[in-house]
């Protein structure tokens, strides 16, 4: 497959678009790893367990009605919500995952000589799911 351009890339978090307003979503998986080396090895033994995930979002600030601000503040303290994303876009035939997210972090952000910005964090919660669009 070709490379492709960031462009594209399409959040829905808890039924809304985050496309708008966002210019950088990192989806990180992180199976945990533990090493079970003996005195008789003679180099590190490591063995896999279970894997979580977490998805970290930034953009451009956004108070309106189903934005980025109000969405994630609404979301603090609401237990799981579900999130799709697709790196290359929803057209078909692409690649996206899904789950059930929490918030950990929301960090609204101002600057004297910038725009105001949003991040925030989310920690994945059960299984994330790999799929292709149809």
């Amino acid at each position: 497959m070709a490379k492709v351009h960031g462009k594209d890339c399409d959040l829905w978090v808890n039924g809304q678009s985050m496309e708008d307003d966002g210019n950088r979503v990192t989806l990180t998986i992180t199976p945990d790893v533990v090493e079970v080396s003996a005195f008789g090895d003679s180099a590190k033994t490591q063995v896999e367990g279970l894997y979580g995930w977490a998805l970290d979002y930034e953009g451009f600030w956004n108070s309106a009605a189903n934005k980025n601000d109000r969405i994630f503040f609404e979301m603090i303290g609401q237990g799981g919500k579900e999130f799709k994303l697709f790196p290359d876009g929803s057209a078909a035939s692409k690649v996206y995952y899904w789950g059930t997210v929490i918030v950990t972090a929301m960090n609204p952000e101002a600057t004297i000589g910038g725009a105001v910005t949003v991040g925030a964090s989310f920690i994945g919660n059960g299984n994330l799911s790999r799929g292709t669009t149809s």
